[in-house]
């Protein structure tokens, strides 16, 4: 997940203050409870934290069990303290409805714990949790301190109390760079809030009275209490309203993501064939083009010998339908991780087979299997969730265009023709941008958990675009598909009047039926001449590139490497 901007931070802090100071009063309610009312409230308590298995939420569990806990065990020994020290006599027993009750608890809280799913239980998770929920603990414990004292040392010694936790919470915030739970400004925040609840509680209590010596009935006495006890009501039912809202609308959002939508998987899938022969390549070594003595003449045919079959077979799979089937928990990124490895060997054997036409001068074969390492990557990618993750499917696509624009200046004008039609059938969506985003919204709800829901409402709420990568990946490939397709007709351009046109309008309609828009949005593709002639110190004697997300022509190639900017082109 992406960094939260100060609005969503500050939202995000806000739903952690409300639901933390709701289960602490819950938990101050329930431990000031006489007996046998103790249980009835304990119940309610534990209702209320379980309700988050309704995400679920195992780890939110774990900790709001561990903050109502310490806050029960430390407030009923501070009343039996106070109790003897008024000289009663305490005698601890237990009904058999106290241990009837006890055991139903104890069975709803495993019976739940049963549910959670195994990586919801590792010791960096929970042992996160117990702190956070022991952080949280003390807040309650301190704001008790804070409202009920009535001597002005003891506020000294729970405020000095409250400093010690606000820095267990910065080493733990700092330590995790997480906001979420332990942030010093919600701990300071929770505990506030819970404070100044009780205080306007008790205070929205005052009502000044006098006894009437005719009637023998009291009657309120207007004065400033009176007053003072109204605002503490508003007060009261205002900050009530800020404890309750978020935290229930926060709980509605979270227990209710969308239906996962029933879809139907191609048989037989072309993409279980690919990674099934991308699982067979690995074992096979694959010469680099990029690493100098490996792509040998030698090593490439004995390469061709070996893999030429498996290759013929990924072709095959390439013409069925491809769909890749994807599972909606937090087994998906090992699954997706395993998937990739199997992807990189059969693109990198594609490009092997490619560079080996090359140097037999077989361009027309080379094209081919360049073409298919593009096929490739959006075969990989179809029907996948999550794209910023899917970075093997776009780099398999990138990678066999960075190889068609490199072979292309080699190519013939026929073959250039033939090139240009198959990158017009190419460049063209296997779905709209809309159903991507969508099922990527789904997968947020599934395979993040609750932290996925939490930062897609936070995001919503905020203005943040959470699929802006998604969005940027599908314009990009489409940016690299039009400028090459740019540059083929240029150099059928050159090729036939020996010079470059001044303006990209000059290729139409002779060269490009029109020119392709910018899919940033900016006015066209940036295009440039340069004054030296092809090949002289390197210089290539034209440039032409993409703005863009900011549409700032920042120099394109020229700056590349010098100047930080996101012009986007063959550099």
């Amino acid at each position: 997940m992406y960094g939260l901007s100060l609005s969503a931070y500050i939202l995000l802090n806000l739903i952690n203050v409300a639901s933390a100071s709701f289960l602490g009063l819950l938990a101050i309610w329930a431990a000031l409870a006489d007996r046998p009312h103790w249980a009835i409230r304990c119940c309610v308590l534990l209702g209320m934290i379980l309700l988050l298995f309704l995400i679920p939420a195992h780890e939110l569990v774990v900790m709001y069990l561990i903050q109502s806990i310490m806050v029960i065990v430390v407030l009923f020994f501070w009343k039996t303290f106070r109790k003897q020290a008024d000289g009663s006599r305490l005698r601890w027993q237990f009904s058999l409805r106290d241990i009837l009750l006890l055991t139903f608890l104890t069975a709803v809280v495993l019976e739940a714990a049963s549910s959670a799913h195994p990586g919801s239980w590792t010791i960096d998770k929970i042992g996160f949790r117990l702190l956070s929920g022991a952080l949280l603990a003390m807040a309650t414990l301190l704001a008790c301190g804070l409202a009920f004292s009535k001597r002005r040392l003891w506020r000294s010694v729970w405020l000095s109390v409250l400093t010690m936790v606000f820095g267990a919470a910065t080493f733990t915030h700092y330590y995790d760079k997480v906001p979420y739970p332990n942030d010093p400004f919600a701990i300071g925040c929770i505990t506030v809030v819970t404070a100044a609840w009780i205080l306007l509680a008790k205070y929205a209590n005052f009502r000044s009275t006098i006894l009437d010596a005719t009637t023998k009935r009291y009657s309120t006495e207007v004065c400033w209490k009176n007053y003072f006890a109204q605002w503490a009501c508003f007060g009261w039912a205002v900050l009530t309203l800020f404890i309750l809202i978020p935290t229930a609308g926060t709980l509605y959002f979270m227990a209710t993501p969308p239906p996962i939508p029933d879809v139907a998987m191609p048989e037989p899938n072309g993409y279980k064939t690919l990674v099934r022969i991308g699982k067979e390549l690995q074992k096979i070594s694959t010469p680099d083009p990029d690493i100098p003595g490996s792509a040998t003449t030698q090593t490439l045919t004995t390469f061709e010998r070996e893999c030429g079959p498996l290759l013929n077979q990924a072709r095959e799979a390439l013409q069925q339908e491809c769909r890749v089937p994807v599972v909606l928990d937090e087994t998906y990124f090992k699954s997706h991780a395993m998937t990739n490895n199997t992807l990189y060997y059969l693109a990198s054997s594609f490009i092997a087979q490619g560079t080996a036409a090359q140097m037999k001068g077989d361009n027309t074969k080379a094209t081919e299997c360049y073409i298919d390492v593009v096929r490739m990557g959006k075969a990989s990618d179809r029907g996948r969730v999550l794209t910023f993750f899917s970075t093997k499917g776009s780099d398999c696509e990138f990678t066999g265009i960075f190889h068609l624009h490199k072979l292309h200046t080699s190519l013939s004008n026929e073959q250039l023709t033939n090139l240009s039609t198959t990158l017009r059938s190419l460049q063209k969506p296997d779905e709209p941008l809309d159903s991507i985003i969508a099922r990527e919204e789904i997968a947020y709800h599934y395979i993040f958990g609750w932290n996925g829901r939490l930062y897609l409402m936070l995001y919503k709420m905020t203005g943040f675009d959470p699929h802006f990568l998604t969005k940027n990946d599908f314009k990009q490939r489409l940016v690299y598909y039009r400028i090459l397709l740019i540059e083929i007709a240029l150099r059928q351009y050159e090729e036939k009047y020996h010079e470059y046109p001044e303006k990209l309008d000059e290729l139409i309609p002779e060269f490009l039926e029109e020119l392709p828009d910018e899919p940033y949005g900016a006015n066209g593709f940036v295009y440039r001449l340069n004054a030296a002639k092809p090949g002289t110190k390197g210089k290539p004697a034209f440039e032409i590139y993409s703005p863009g997300p900011n549409h700032r022509d920042e120099g394109g190639g020229r700056t590349r490497g010098t100047t930080p900017h996101d012009d986007m082109g063959f550099f």
